[in-house]
Protein backbone atom coordinates (compact mmCIF):
# COMPACT_ATOMS: atom_id res chain seq x y z
CA UNK A 1 0.00 0.00 0.00
CA UNK A 2 1.48 3.15 -0.98
CA UNK A 3 0.66 6.42 1.44
CA UNK A 4 0.44 9.53 0.36
CA UNK A 5 1.69 12.39 1.91
CA UNK A 6 1.28 16.38 1.48
CA UNK A 7 3.73 18.68 2.27
CA UNK A 8 3.27 20.53 5.64
CA UNK A 9 1.64 23.71 5.18
CA UNK A 10 3.13 26.95 5.02
CA UNK A 11 0.28 29.16 6.54
CA UNK A 12 0.88 31.48 9.11
CA UNK A 13 4.36 30.63 9.24
CA UNK A 14 6.55 33.28 8.32
CA UNK A 15 9.92 31.91 6.48
CA UNK A 16 13.25 34.30 6.27
CA UNK A 17 15.49 34.13 3.75
CA UNK A 18 19.12 33.46 4.84
CA UNK A 19 20.17 36.66 3.27
CA UNK A 20 17.59 38.65 4.99
CA UNK A 21 18.46 37.52 8.49
CA UNK A 22 22.50 39.07 7.45
CA UNK A 23 21.07 42.75 7.81
CA UNK A 24 19.33 42.27 10.68
CA UNK A 25 22.40 40.59 12.68
CA UNK A 26 24.95 43.25 11.66
CA UNK A 27 22.21 45.99 12.58
CA UNK A 28 22.04 44.18 16.22
CA UNK A 29 25.83 43.72 16.51
CA UNK A 30 26.58 47.38 15.54
CA UNK A 31 24.04 48.64 17.90
CA UNK A 32 25.58 47.10 20.58
CA UNK A 33 28.52 48.20 19.84
CA UNK A 34 27.61 51.97 19.98
CA UNK A 35 28.45 54.02 22.85
CA UNK A 36 27.29 57.25 24.38
CA UNK A 37 29.92 59.45 25.54
CA UNK A 38 30.11 60.05 29.23
CA UNK A 39 29.26 63.87 28.42
CA UNK A 40 26.32 62.78 26.77
CA UNK A 41 24.59 60.82 29.27
CA UNK A 42 25.83 63.17 31.85
CA UNK A 43 23.61 65.75 29.88
CA UNK A 44 21.10 64.07 29.72
CA UNK A 45 21.06 63.34 33.30
CA UNK A 46 20.97 66.86 33.72
CA UNK A 47 23.95 67.12 36.24
CA UNK A 48 27.01 69.19 36.54
CA UNK A 49 28.83 66.54 38.09
CA UNK A 50 29.72 62.82 36.37
CA UNK A 51 28.68 59.78 37.93
CA UNK A 52 30.93 56.92 37.34
CA UNK A 53 29.82 53.59 37.24
CA UNK A 54 32.11 52.24 39.64
CA UNK A 55 31.16 55.36 42.29
CA UNK A 56 27.89 53.66 42.48
CA UNK A 57 26.44 53.15 46.01
CA UNK A 58 24.77 49.77 44.90
CA UNK A 59 28.71 48.69 43.60
CA UNK A 60 30.20 46.39 46.10
CA UNK A 61 34.27 45.52 46.47
CA UNK A 62 33.25 41.92 47.50
CA UNK A 63 31.19 40.79 44.64
CA UNK A 64 33.61 39.30 41.46
CA UNK A 65 32.36 39.19 37.79
CA UNK A 66 33.09 36.73 35.04
CA UNK A 67 34.21 38.39 32.34
CA UNK A 68 35.72 35.89 29.38
CA UNK A 69 38.61 36.30 26.92
CA UNK A 70 39.09 35.13 23.66
CA UNK A 71 42.53 34.64 22.85
CA UNK A 72 44.22 33.13 19.54
CA UNK A 73 45.33 29.42 20.09
CA UNK A 74 48.77 30.84 19.50
CA UNK A 75 48.46 33.60 22.40
CA UNK A 76 46.85 31.21 24.43
CA UNK A 77 49.72 29.23 24.56
CA UNK A 78 51.82 31.67 24.84
CA UNK A 79 50.07 32.64 28.28
CA UNK A 80 50.02 28.64 29.43
CA UNK A 81 53.58 28.34 28.48
CA UNK A 82 54.55 31.36 30.55
CA UNK A 83 52.18 30.35 33.35
CA UNK A 84 53.47 26.70 33.43
CA UNK A 85 56.89 28.23 33.84
CA UNK A 86 56.45 30.49 36.50
CA UNK A 87 54.58 30.42 39.69
CA UNK A 88 51.41 32.52 38.75
CA UNK A 89 48.37 31.13 36.77
CA UNK A 90 46.74 32.36 33.63
CA UNK A 91 44.38 34.37 35.33
CA UNK A 92 46.54 36.24 37.79
CA UNK A 93 48.67 36.86 35.21
CA UNK A 94 46.23 38.45 32.82
CA UNK A 95 45.23 40.52 36.02
CA UNK A 96 48.43 41.84 36.29
CA UNK A 97 48.47 43.50 32.93
CA UNK A 98 44.92 43.87 32.41
CA UNK A 99 43.98 45.87 35.89
CA UNK A 100 46.58 48.73 35.21
CA UNK A 101 46.08 48.99 31.93
CA UNK A 102 42.20 49.55 32.77
CA UNK A 103 42.85 52.41 35.37
CA UNK A 104 45.67 54.17 33.09
CA UNK A 105 42.82 54.32 30.81
CA UNK A 106 40.24 54.96 32.97
CA UNK A 107 42.25 58.29 34.53
CA UNK A 108 43.08 59.43 30.58
CA UNK A 109 39.39 59.20 30.30
CA UNK A 110 38.08 60.98 33.09
CA UNK A 111 40.95 63.67 32.78
CA UNK A 112 39.67 63.83 28.97
CA UNK A 113 36.26 64.86 30.66
CA UNK A 114 37.40 66.89 33.84
CA UNK A 115 39.72 69.33 31.56
CA UNK A 116 35.84 69.82 28.95
CA UNK A 117 34.06 70.17 31.95
CA UNK A 118 36.25 72.70 33.24
CA UNK A 119 36.57 74.34 29.57
CA UNK A 120 32.79 74.88 29.65
CA UNK A 121 32.58 76.62 32.93
CA UNK A 122 34.99 78.81 31.48
CA UNK A 123 33.43 79.30 28.23
CA UNK A 124 30.02 79.81 30.06
CA UNK A 125 31.02 81.94 32.46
Amino acid sequence: MIMKTKPPSLVGKTIIPEKTKQPARKDFVREANKHKPLEEINQSQGTAQINYPWNESQVRNDVTRLFNLRLSEPDWLKLKFIADHTNQSMHALCLDVLIPSINKKIKKLVGDLETKQEEQKLNSS
